[in-house]
């Protein structure tokens, strides 16, 4: 676990908190690691599948083909335009 503790010895208060939480907080922060270590050995995630790669390169192809038509974006445009619609 990688901490910072820069300026905790300047003020007491804040260096008591820190000895007192210190603990709970690398145990918490070892319990997520754990965790999301198994998880991500155990499922991909739910985005690393063909379908959902290629729907996600048909939507780019879109976006591209939409801002080709419209132009250059940083030419003086008196219009406001929404991509969306």
């Amino acid at each position: 676990m990688l901490c910072y503790a820069i300026g905790l010895t300047e003020n007491e208060t804040t260096l008591d908190r820190w000895f007192v939480s210190g603990p709970e907080v690398a145990r918490i922060l070892s319990e997520f690691e754990a965790d999301e270590s198994d998880s991500v050995s155990s499922s991909p995630h739910h985005e690393q599948n063909h379908a959902a790669q290629q729907a996600f390169a048909t939507d780019v192809q879109k976006l591209v083909k939409t801002l080709q038509s419209m132009g250059n974006p940083f030419e003086d445009q008196r219009d406001l335009v929404a991509l969306h619609s």
